[in-house]
């Protein structure tokens, strides 16, 4: 099973439409918070309805400028933080919790049976590949 990026420009793209979506759930998390709508919001921004639609879309082409404008319109001031990759860690550790429930079946089946199920091992080793993969990139 293959997920994430398969190269250095999609990765460009999982970056730049993961960070687009970010801005636009904080934006609509904001919006919910104060009770105000997209029209009120469009008023807000001095611009149509349907513009303050599209940036709150999948289609949505955000600059720095439109950002700075919707979070001032929205009585906030946008900050822009590195941190961890927490989804990829989240990920990892998941892997990594299930890749001990996977070993722990294999001791038992190797207790029971006295025969390792090679399939069995096999998995676990792609699961530990999996979590060394998403942590050197993490």
């Amino acid at each position: 099973m293959s997920f994430g990026p398969k190269n250095a420009a999609e990765a460009v793209i999982f970056a730049e439409e993961g960070f687009r979506v970010h801005v636009q759930v904080m934006v609509q998390t904001r919006l919910n918070e104060l009770g105000i709508t997209q029209r009120e919001l469009a008023k807000r921004l001095g611009v149509s309805d349907e513009r303050a639609s599209q940036l709150l879309s999948n289609e949505a082409r955000l600059t720095v400028r439109t950002v700075g404008r919707i979070f001032h319109a929205l009585g906030c001031e946008p900050r822009l933080t590195f941190g961890p990759d927490v989804e990829r860690e989240r990920l990892a550790t998941a892997l990594e919790d299930h890749t001990e429930e996977q070993r722990a079946l294999v001791r038992l089946a190797i207790d029971d049976d006295e025969s390792a199920d090679d399939e069995e091992c096999g998995r676990i080793k792609g699961l530990e590949e999996a979590v060394a993969f998403i942590r050197e990139r993490a």
